[in-house]
């Protein structure tokens, strides 16, 4: 066809000629899963054959969602549900692919306060109820007026102690789009009854006190109005409390006092007579320590002198609110909370008993220890409250505490006074995900002195939790000793073979790069953690310091052999320094009362760059411009705030930042007490020696593997050192989730593995959870460096892999081979079509994968993808936004992340694991 232009007369003809174009083949959308309300989400479509350039339109077929060119948005109020869409390109449609809604909105929402007036000081409990219980949206609290004044805390609203008289409060409960409030009034709440006290005998020419018990007890008593209804003519009062009868008195005659408040009336009698009972003992047959909701005390009694016929009244001394009497028989009340009552008797004549105190545990299931033989949690049903009374054994010597999510309100009482020597040592806390869950601190400290870093007190990845602090409370995480830098920097080298032209010397010609440090550790995380000081409380929290990077390797040299055509090896990089850990670590941090004190860790130095290889001096070049680059020196860590939140809310707390200090690793130990250290802190089993165990020896070829037993002390320091470095960059816990679901994790550090058709193994992972790891010199796998690290970690990955639900592990898999450019895996896996830096035509743009060994089937391509992408500092190229790598590292991450609760984020625009270590901005 022909197109003509004219400009101010002038025409400019132009011909074209149209070719008949490729046809689409297919059109595959490639899309998230799932998405929040509000959430916007990137879609892609791969059109095949590669290479055609049609811009792909994508439709909302059905849900709550619009689509801006590529970007689909959810609606704000998305409730549940999913997503479908489809992308058309050329006339071809792909299929439609489902985007489930993560989000379910609060529909209702409920706020009711136990009464609507309190005094000065005093906490007034309110209950919140949102429909459905399955809410995506926390409740947060804030005030409409009052602010000044009040706070909350532990579902309990305290007014102030300066808070003058008729002040209003106005709480609001807000739940996603949900709101609900309750107003309380600052002033004596309303009497809502009256219990009268016995009455019984008078005798008369003594003073008699007229008594009554007000409920609530905060009520006015000045709105109390008492009248002697009966007695007129013998009884002498003057309106107070007190009254006496005269001796004109007839015995048996009536004293009847009224007692009202509003509405609320009751009476109370005495009978005149002679006082009969000189002394009055009250005990009982059944146990009063540590009584639960619902648990009954019976009394009996004794007078002198004996058989008096008189009744005797009990009534409660203290602790009313926990327990409720009827006769001589005191019962604990549901949902009572820990706290000590006191009971009493008085006979008919006034003689007043001695007192018997009641221990209450109430809804609580107490557990005291004397040893850590037999701390655990087991068998407590739904919903359970549990009363944790610690050993005072002050060595736990790395036990880690799982606590289920059936357990939704835990006390832990130590014996900590404010010194080192009342604090455990080495005593973990790992949370199972709940929703919502009350932790009590009581009097309770630990220090962790393993040199491993890790999470000291980890209340999970999701839900809201609220944390009581009851007197004073110390969390210390520690700084990790490794990693050894002497000896790991690895140099370049040319390979046999390859002194001059070679596609292959490109990446091994070049020092490796240097390790990053190891993170300091934190003391506490959470999700959404709300903190309160009941009496004082008060928490110290520290967090660990990060370590060094190590150095990178030198670059090769290179040998004048007749020409020069590559540059020498460039240095390698420096490794990262480790982060700081962090006091405190969540998305959401609330302090309402009491007292955090969060001290910071500090960061480590990045490790030196090694140096470029040198190349000998020639008269005919400039050896300068064939010279190649020294490494760059690592990153320093970050030094992390104590408080390390996306947002921080009340001002009831102290925090700090760190600095960048020196902090170098050490080397530790022997291997018995390196093995012992990671077994007690991971709860995995290492095993060496002659424990070396091969279930595979005697199967067929194709199935066997030969095993060798390590003995040398030194190599089997070196592995199980790297061993502990991997199993650091995740988090520690996720090694007791994987116990959780396939059995604990076996680890077997051996000589040598070698397959029944003679290959060397330097890895191998079974599907129940076992895993060895052979000893090798560091290496160079495909064109990428490899050593233990490597290797470890993508045997780790396998073992996260084979655990994975069927469907969750479907899924992933069917998008990670999304990515690999229409390519089939193979059993061979000896091409190297597509991978990574092999030649000159593989580079970041059209490349799947990192080695070849990766196309062998998608769970070496998932351990092969994150073993050495998490080798790289900073950013690379390989890794770059919108490559298929860097696609199949989110993909894998975020898979990971949805399946393990342990591996669940709590930073976005982070992937690979949740602890930051392996993450990639």
């Amino acid at each position: 066809f022909t197109v003509k232009l004219t400009v101010n007369g002038v025409s400019y003809v132009k011909e074209f000629t149209v070719a008949a174009g490729k046809p689409i083949q297919s059109v595959t959308l490639i899309c998230p899963d799932s998405a929040e309300a509000g959430e916007s989400v990137p879609l892609r479509a791969e059109i095949l054959p590669a290479g055609i350039n049609v811009l792909p339109v994508y439709t909302v077929v059905s849900g709550p969602a619009a689509v801006e060119g590529n970007l689909l948005t959810v609606s704000e109020d998305a409730d549940g549900g999913e997503i479908v869409v489809k992308a058309t390109a050329g006339g071809v449609t792909s299929e439609e692919k489902h985007i489930a809604i993560r989000t379910i909105q609060t529909q209702e929402l409920y706020l009711t306060l136990a009464r609507d007036r309190a005094l000065p000081g005093e906490s007034m409990p309110f209950v919140v109820t949102k429909t459905p219980t399955g809410s995506t949206f926390p409740v947060e609290f804030s005030f409409e007026k009052g602010e000044e004044i009040a706070e909350v805390s532990a579902f309990e609203l305290t007014v102030s102690r300066d808070a003058q008289m008729g002040a209003e409060i106005v709480l609001v409960a807000t739940s996603g789009k949900k709101q609900a409030k309750a107003t309380l009034t600052v002033g004596h709440p309303a009497v809502e009854q009256i219990i009268a006290g016995r009455g019984g005998i008078v005798v008369p020419e003594t003073d008699k006190k007229i008594e009554y018990t007000l409920y609530p007890e905060t009520a006015d008593p000045s709105t109390v109005k008492v009248s002697l209804v009966e007695g007129a003519d013998y009884v002498e009062w003057s309106g107070g409390d007190t009254f006496r009868v005269t001796s004109s008195a007839e015995q048996n005659a009536e004293v009847v006092f009224s007692i009202e408040s509003g509405e609320v009336f009751t009476t109370v009698s005495y009978f005149v007579g002679v006082k009969q009972v000189t002394e009055l003992v009250i005990s009982t047959a059944d146990s009063v320590e540590y009584l639960r909701s619902g648990d009954s005390v019976t009394f009996t009694h004794e007078t002198v002198p004996a058989n008096v016929p008189q009744s005797v009244s009990y009534r409660v001394l203290s602790g009313a609110d926990l327990v409720v009497i009827n006769g001589n028989v005191v019962t604990v009340r549901d949902g009572a909370d820990i706290g000590v009552v006191k009971v009493v008797a008085e006979s008919e004549d006034g003689t007043v008993s001695n007192e018997v105190e009641l221990t209450v545990s109430g809804r609580y299931v107490r557990r005291a220890y004397t040893s850590w033989a037999n701390v655990a949690f087991s068998g407590y049903g739904e919903n359970a409250a549990v009363w944790l009374v610690l050993p005072q054994v002050m060595n736990a010597d790395g036990l880690t505490v799982i606590v289920p999510y059936e357990v939704m309100d835990l006390v832990i009482e130590g014996c900590y006074d404010g010194t080192d020597e009342t604090a455990y040592k080495d005593l973990y806390f790992y949370f199972r995900n709940a929703p919502e869950r009350t932790v009590t601190l009581k009097n309770f400290g630990t220090i962790a002195t393993m040199g491993l870093g890790g999470t000291v007190f980890d209340l999970g990845s999701s839900g809201e939790t609220e944390i009581v602090l009851k007197g004073k409370n110390l969390v210390k995480a520690d700084s990790p000793f490794f990693l050894d830098n002497s000896g790991e920097a690895t140099d370049g080298i040319w390979q046999t073979g390859y002194a001059s032209a070679s596609n292959q010397e490109r990446v091994r010609r070049s020092g490796k790069p240097g390790y990053r440090g190891t993170a300091g550790g934190t003391a506490i995380s959470g999700y959404s953690l709300t903190f309160s000081g009941v009496e004082g409380g008060t928490l110290t929290a520290v967090a660990g310091s990060g370590v060094n990077g190590t150095a990178g390797g030198n670059g090769a040299d290179v040998v004048y052999d007749g020409s020069l055509s590559y540059l020498s090896g460039a240095g390698g990089d420096g490794g990262n320094g480790g982060d700081s850990g962090s006091a405190v670590y969540a998305y959401n941090v609330n302090f309402l009362s009491g007292l955090v004190n969060a001290v910071p860790g500090n960061a480590g130095y990045g490790g030196a760059g090694g140096s470029a290889g040198s190349i000998a001096a020639v008269s005919s070049y400039d050896v300068t411009k064939m010279m190649g680059t020294n490494g760059v020196r690592g990153q320093n860590g970050t030094p992390y705030p104590a408080v390390n939140a996306k947002t921080v809310k009340g001002t009831h707390y102290v925090s700090a930042i760190g600095e960048n200090r020196s902090l170098s690793a050490v080397y530790m130990g022997n291997i018995a007490d390196l093995s012992d250290r990671l077994s007690r802190f991971y709860g995995v089993s290492v095993y060496y020696g002659d424990k070396l165990y091969n279930p595979y020896k005697n199967k067929s070829k194709s199935n066997r593997y030969l095993m060798e037993v390590q003995t040398d002390p030194i190599v089997l320091m070196q592995q199980a050192n790297f061993l502990m470095y991997t199993m650091s960059m995740m988090p520690k816990n996720c090694w007791n989730e994987l116990a959780s679901r396939n059995g604990k994790v076996n680890v077997y550090l051996c000589k040598s593995i070698t397959s029944g058709s003679g290959s060397v193994i330097l890895g191998l992972t079974s599907d129940t959870n076992n895993v060895w790891f052979a000893t090798f010199n560091t290496d160079l796998r495909g064109v990428m460096y490899s050593g233990y690290f490597n290797i470890m970690l993508h045997e780790f990955t396998h073992v996260f892999h084979y655990n994975f639900a069927r469907s969750a592990r479907t899924n992933f898999e069917t998008e990670l081979k999304s990515y690999n450019f229409g390519l089939d895996y193979k059993s061979s896996y000896g091409s190297t079509e597509r991978v990574y830096g092999v030649n000159a035509r593989y580079d970041e743009t059209n490349s799947c994968f990192f080695t070849a060994y990766s196309r062998k089937n998608v769970m070496e391509d998932a351990a092969e993808t994150l073993s050495i992408a998490a080798t790289f500092h900073g950013a690379v190229k390989p890794l770059t936004a919108g490559t298929k790598l860097r696609d199949k590292v989110e993909c894998l991450s975020k898979a990971f992340q949805r399946e393990y609760e342990t591996l669940s984020p709590f930073v976005t625009g982070k992937i690979l694991f949740a602890d930051k270590r392996l993450a990639i901005a």
